[in-house]
This record gives structure tokens, sequence and C-alpha cells, in this order.
């Protein structure tokens, strides 16, 4: 941890995100872990050097080191949970057995909760959004988080919490048919309250990945905020709320640029006709009706990104960026042709988010974001499945370097407040207590010659330099930008 977390810092990164729970259902014979879900429905914390403690060790680590934390509370991801009978059930590419704790999406969750208060029901009948809904699920998680945030309420290096790592209505367990995006808003209102009442002196998001609802009911209906303080701010248009209008706008310009022009010579019709008139077929007519715009912006996942950031205990929106496993196009495209629409419509997606954090006078935070090569795609696992997979987009890594700088640049063209790469890669680790460290051999993580290991790896992990160097660049760059912004206010007092 002290050699992560000082690697980490000697490249000017100043905040790091991790999960601030670790849950289980049977006490494991080696490695961490916070809490154990017993049948009977008692919750056992812990408090051991190889549990709690474990935590205020990265506290005390990060403040040695000058970064501050982003704890995530809970996961909305845990595949294992389909599976109660095999203890090791996440698997590499080559099918062996990987150890607790391996992939991000292996430290319980919502799930294990919902698994836990519904012992008598079966796994084929569990609902994930009970987890929302159920109010002795609710309790238990305030428990939690509210032990976790009073525990750290004075601590100097922890910026904040999020409510939960991307909440959506469906997980491993699907959503019943009633869940909505107001029943997750809700829920993030209460448990944002509970933060603050625990501990006033830190922040707190979402963790969602940013998912729109257009034109949705909301739980907190929009209104202009006051004028921004910050001048960069000051310069742009508030928009207010996203609208099928300008979805439609956008579909328009992602057509322009991908498609060919419609031939002047040449019209194709279909349907009947009526005394020499076209008559357009009945689907072409259903989907001109239609108000959906895609999973992206219709609240299909149950998350409504604007209504979120707009409840009252919420300090800062947080949005995501993971073109391996969800499409950022417009309506209409359920993939991309080439590498550079994908570029494009993660740029196009930074400034969308950063034109919602506008309108709403909060910050923006994109708090994951990364692409797999074809070097890490065998050791790619989504956040659904605890199997690894091959990545569908195959990028090379100049491709991905090249797409991380104009990212970065655009979320600090458009003020965006915080950016966090997903994830973390360190070498030359030479011991640990983590199961999940010491015990990979054979899943391409350690150097049985210098007998030292690598950190986790879904797929993302950034050991190359030149990743790390790409990410040091644009921390150059906004504390550049920071400077030059306090010389200006500075010379507009006078």
């Amino acid at each position: 941890m002290n050699k992560t977390l000082s690697e980490i810092a000697s490249r000017g990164i100043k905040v790091v995100r991790t999960w601030a729970f670790n849950d289980v259902t049977e006490i494991p014979p080696t490695g961490v872990w916070l809490r154990v879900f017993h049948e009977n429905g008692t919750i056992e914390l812990n408090t051991g050097e190889n549990g709690i403690i474990r935590l205020d060790r990265i506290v005390r680590v990060a403040e040695q080191v000058g970064i501050y934390v982003l704890f995530s509370l809970t996961n909305n991801w845990f595949p294992r949970v389909a599976n109660k009978t095999q203890p090791l059930l996440s698997r590499g590419l080559n099918g062996q057995a990987l150890p607790r704790n391996y992939l991000s999406n292996d430290y319980g969750g919502m799930d294990t909760y919902v698994k836990r208060f519904r012992p008598n029901v079966a796994t084929s009948d569990l609902v994930h959004d009970i987890f929302y809904t159920d109010q002795n699920i609710r309790n238990a998680y305030k428990s939690y988080a509210e032990f976790i945030v009073k525990r750290y309420s004075n601590a100097t290096s922890v910026i904040g919490w999020e409510a939960a790592n991307d909440p959506r209505c469906n997980s491993t367990l699907p959503a019943s048919t009633v869940c909505n995006p107001q029943i997750i808003t809700k829920w993030t209102a209460d448990v944002a309250n509970t933060i603050k009442e625990a501990d006033p002196n830190h922040l707190v998001a979402t963790g969602d990945s940013g998912f729109y609802c257009v034109d949705c009911d909301k739980v907190y209906p929009y209104t202009a905020p006051p004028p921004a303080p910050s001048a960069a701010v000051r310069r742009m248009r508030r928009e207010g709320p996203l609208t099928s209008k300008r979805i439609l706008a956008k579909d328009s310009e992602w057509k322009k640029r991908n498609l060919p022009p419609p031939s002047p010579y040449k019209r194709t019709l279909s349907g009947l006709t009526i005394r020499g008139k076209w008559n357009a077929p009945k689907t072409s007519s259903q989907k001109r009706q239609s108000n959906s715009f895609g999973p992206l912006f219709d609240g299909s996942f149950g998350v409504d990104t604007e209504d979120l950031l707009n409840a009252p205990g919420v300090d800062f929106s947080s949005f995501q960026l993971f073109p391996d496993q969800n499409t950022y196009g417009p309506i209409g495209t359920n993939s991309v042709s080439n590498f550079s629409e994908i570029v494009q419509q993660g740029i196009d997606w930074l400034v969308q988010h950063a034109s919602t954090a506008n309108s709403y006078g909060k910050p923006s935070t994109l708090n994951g974001f990364g692409l797999v090569t074809n070097v890490t795609s065998n050791t790619f696992a989504p956040f659904n499945s605890s199997i690894v997979h091959e990545s569908p987009i195959g990028t090379t890594q100049s491709q991905q370097i090249g797409a991380y700088t104009t990212w970065i640049n655009t979320a600090i063209d458009n003020d965006i407040q915080g950016i966090i790469h997903y994830q973390w890669g360190q070498t030359n680790i030479t011991q640990s207590s983590s199961i999940a460290i010491t015990q990979q051999s054979g899943v391409g993580s350690i150097n049985s010659t210098t007998n030292t290991f690598y950190s986790p790896n879904d797929g993302y992990a950034a050991y190359d330099s030149a990743i790390k160097d790409t990410l040091e660049a644009g921390v150059k760059r906004i504390t550049a930008r920071n400077t030059s912004t306090r010389k200006r206010t500075s010379l507009n007092e006078f």
C-alpha cells in the first residue's frame, strides 16, 4: 500500500478512489474482509488487522504522501452472488480460478444484502432493486455507512464519500418491473442526508455512471442556480436540463459525421401507395412516435443523473466512461464503426456532463474511465461478469494513449473538476497480506524470477509508464491552468 500510494503521489495525482467495503458470507481463511453477513441475518464487523484497520491504514498513508481518498460505500456489481456453492467462481480467460478480491467486482455489495436479507427466496426469484426499497436492508446499509463516515469524519486525507459505485435498477440480479429512476434518486438523497449528519466535514457524491432520463418526471425539479463564481464556468451558457430536442440534434450531428448523404437520384419506397402518394410503413411510423433515446438517455438503467445531482445532500456529480462496456453514441447506434468515433463519443459524453454540471451549479467529476488494449484484453472482466472476456474493441496502446490524452484535455477545457483513471497498476510488490496479490501465479501477474508481484487487473490496469506519463501530463496541465486562473483572479481584484 505504501509503495502504491507513494508512486501515485509522485506523479502529482491528488485523489484516489477505492472501496470502503469488503463483504463476505463466511469468514475466509486468509485475506482481507470487513464484514461477514451471517445466515441468521446478523452482520459482524471485522475490527482486526485484516479488517477495518486496513481502511485506517489507507487513510493514514494517504495523509503521509499528500493525497486524498474518495471512498465508495458499496457496489452495484457482485456477479458471484448468483452462485452459492463455489467460493472461487471468478475465472481467468484460461478457466483458472482467480482468488477472492482479484476482480474489483468481487468485494460483495448490494446483492450481498439482498441475498442475505431474503434467505428463504430462491436466487432466481430475487430482484436487485429491493436493496433500495426494503427498509431492513436500507437500515443495515445506512448503519454501516454511518459507522464508516463517523470514523473518518475528521480525517484530512478523505475528500468525500460515494453513496455507491454505479447504482442501477439491475445487477447480476435482475430489476423488478416497478423499479424506476425516482426510486434510486430518493434512496440516494436519503443516504446523502445520513452521511451529512454523521460527517459534515466531507463531500458527498452519488457514484453513478452518468446515465440520463430525458424528459422524465423529477423528484427534484430543476431551478436555475445563482451565477457561478468561477470565471471559466461563467463563460459557459447554462442550457438547463437535457431535452429530447437537444438529443435529436446530437443524433443528427452523428449521422452527418458517419453516414453517407442520400443519393439525389435514387429513392427506395416501402409501404403501400395510395393514389400515387407514398405511405410510410407501420414500423417507420412507430419509430417516429417513440420517445426512447436509447439506454444512456431513456432511464432504462434506473438512473437520472440530473435528478441525482439536484438532490439537496449531493455536493458534486459523477459519471464514468468505459467504451468496452457501454456505447456512448446517440440514439439508433448500438456499435461504432471505427476507433475515431469511439474517441468522439467520449468527447461528446464529457462535454454533455460538463454542461449538466454547469446548468445545475455543482462540480462534475469523471470518477472512472478506461479502455482495454489488445495487450490487456486477456484479463478483461466486465463489471457484471466474474469471468474474463476478450474486449470487443481491440484497442492498441497508441490508440489508448491518444484517447486518454484527448479525453483528459477535453475534461480540463470544459472545467470538469475531477478526472480519475481506472485502474492504477502497481508493479514490483514484494510482499502483501492480500490473497489477491500473493496468489496470482498462473494468471499472468507474477514474476517468478524476482518473486515480485503485480496488483490486480480487470483489464484496465495501467502498469506501463506510457499511460502513467499521460496521466501525469494531465496533472501538469491542470496545475498550470489553476496557476493561471489564480493570477487572473488576483489581477481582477485591483
